[in-house]
């Protein structure tokens, strides 16, 4: 197996100290025109590729950033992280991004990861009732999703963001109330599948609705009533609030709110 290319050799190669070579990977000072082009060619010649972990000791950042989402199979955070990783991308970042699959114990392990990753901000988009015991990591933490309840009287059937777990908490339902709100679009499909198989009819006997408006949900059998979110700028904007407290080290904790819009199709009406 060939030795690990080290700037040393790219200097041997270029005929420049290895001074020079560090100067024209970390852009710390100008070099000529003439000579960077040598350091470069000599670079791409020997295949060489910096030592990341080592640059992010010496100069205090990785310039990566890690998200941390449920499940990226699903079509809202698929959506969500390609907003930031578009945003991410234009600024020179890296997007590390990391499934939970809805576990709090794997979301405390994905934090440790990331921190010990040496990332410079984590986005996050998860379940968030045990964030008090990540206090410890000392990294940026955004939050890309914000919650608002009101009170109504409702009954809560727990289980994941997946068409599955809406198919089998759709058969728990014994006593059909007036509507089944589901936390997202995948779920809504589930119960409305669960409910076709008991020959039990949306909306007729049943309203549905579902969350996010994902792409298939307008083409689903019945249309699904759902809430629009912009997911894709959720996504972007909570790229550029990290990069914002990176940069320009904002003291306090900025909140962007997004306006959503309930699209009314065929699994609901009024009773």
């Amino acid at each position: 197996m060939q030795d690990k290319i080290t700037i040393k050799d790219i200097a041997k190669e270029a005929g420049v100290s290895i001074s020079t070579v560090s100067r024209v990977i970390n852009g710390s000072s100008p070099v000529k025109k003439e000579t960077k082009e040598r350091v470069l060619k000599a670079i791409n010649k020997l295949n060489y590729y910096p030592d990341a972990l080592a640059r992010s000791l010496r100069v205090g950042y990785t310039d990566t950033i890690g998200i941390i989402i449920p499940n990226i199979a699903n079509p809202f955070f698929s959506t969500l992280v390609r907003g930031a990783e578009d945003y991410l991308r234009s600024k020179g970042y890296s997007l590390v991004i990391c499934n939970s699959d809805n576990a709090v114990d794997q979301e405390k392990k994905l934090f440790n990861i990331l921190a010990e990753k040496k990332v410079d901000g984590i986005l996050y988009s998860g379940i968030g009732d045990h964030l008090e015991k990540v206090n410890h990591i000392n990294i940026p933490i955004v939050f890309g999703d914000f919650v608002k309840k009101n009170k109504i009287e409702y009954k809560i059937l727990e289980g994941e963001y997946t068409y599955e777990s809406g198919l089998i908490n759709g058969k728990k339902i014994k006593k059909l109330p007036d509507v089944v709100v589901c936390s997202n679009d995948l779920i809504a499909y589930g119960v409305i599948e669960s409910f076709k198989e008991r020959k039990i009819k949306v909306p007729e006997d049943v309203s549905v609705t579902g969350y996010d408006d994902i792409t298939f949900s307008k083409m689903f059998s019945p249309a699904l009533t759902t809430v629009k979110q912009p997911i894709y700028e959720m996504g972007k904007i909570s790229a550029e609030i990290m990069h914002r407290l990176l940069i320009k080290k904002d003291d306090y904790i900025p909140v962007k709110l997004f306006q959503n819009q309930v699209i009314v199709r065929e699994s609901t009406k009024r009773r």
